[in-house]
């Protein structure tokens, strides 16, 4: 990592940037491609257009879209501009974290997948948990800031303060703009 001040930012993007980790609404992806790559941003506004529920809700409480993160349940499901393709693994999650009580990590490692791309909601939730998991396990975090968000941007914007904190204690921050330029066709 090399970094201006305080703020790291990722190197070599255009190495490690082709297998990514997308956590679209409250499902994650795993890809080794990026198909979906050009509607980051129309993802994010779509996301920013739910209704916030009640934030004392937990896990498997009724939601203003089913039950919330069970498997079946409106609420739960990808949006339909970043639905997997055929083929590509989709990993439930039952907490706010990628990895705890999935398969995540076998999956990334037996395709020698050593950097993830990470693009979820909440940031200050299922992103820092997510990301911390991830780094805890060995892998090289790089948070896309503009594809994910926040009910609360004060919430957004410390949440990826948190995860850039130190050097990058727990990855890197950056904008979508140099990987969808660095998986771009040349």
């Amino acid at each position: 990592m090399s970094s201006s001040g305080s703020e790291p930012r990722p190197e070599g993007v255009d190495d490690a940037l082709a297998p990514s980790f997308l956590g679209p609404a409250d499902a994650e992806v795993v890809k080794q491609e990026t198909p979906h790559h050009g509607v980051c941003g129309e993802a994010r506004v779509e996301i920013g257009k739910i209704e916030r529920g009640d934030p004392a809700m937990r896990i498997g409480a009724p939601g203003p879209m089913g039950r919330i993160l069970v498997r079946g349940e409106p609420g739960h499901d990808i949006i339909p501009k970043l639905y997997p393709i055929a083929g590509e693994p989709v990993i439930d999650k039952p907490g706010k974290g990628a990895f705890y009580q999935t398969d995540l990590e076998l999956m990334l490692h037996n395709l020698a997948i050593d950097t993830l791309l990470v693009c979820c909601v909440p940031t200050e939730v299922c992103v820092n948990e997510s990301v911390r998991e991830d780094n805890d396990v060995g892998f090289r975090c790089i948070v896309l800031a503009d594809c994910c968000a926040s009910y609360f941007p004060e919430f957004h914007d410390m949440g990826l303060k948190m995860i850039k904190a130190q050097g990058g204690i727990f990855g890197s921050v950056s904008s979508s703009a140099p990987v969808v330029a660095a998986l771009a066709p040349s």
